[in-house]
């Protein structure tokens, strides 16, 4: 077996190489911060968990959950340091570490009482 170490500059090639262009219409900003998702349903917060914000941008947030987050939920983000953001969760994929990748849309605050 060969040990093989793989460095940002090698990362970088590849996606150069063989990635396709970005999509996104909005700049992501890359986050790592742990955060407090608070379940908001009839306007009310129904329970919180804790999750780690991967990234951030105009129109969305990638987060990390060790519990899934139901698609079409809303929720309220407490990111340190930052205002509250109201989310609505898109998508919860499975990861192999059985952790969730969570894909969720922002949404204003008037939206909350019909969640």
């Amino acid at each position: 077996m060969i040990n093989q170490r793989f460095f940002a500059s090698d990362k970088q090639m590849f996606y150069a190489l063989v990635a396709e262009p970005e999509r996104r219409r909005q700049e992501r900003r890359r986050k790592g911060t742990l955060a407090q998702a608070a379940r908001i349903v009839g306007g009310l917060e129904m329970g919180r968990t804790e999750v780690l914000v991967s990234d951030v941008s105009a129109t969305g947030v990638g987060l990390w959950s060790n519990i899934p987050l139901e698609a079409g939920t809303v929720y309220r983000l407490q990111i340190c340091g930052e205002s509250d953001l109201y989310i609505r969760v898109v998508r919860s994929r499975k990861r192999f570490d059985g952790s969730y990748d969570v894909g969720a849309k922002r949404c204003s605050a008037a939206l909350l009482q019909a969640a």
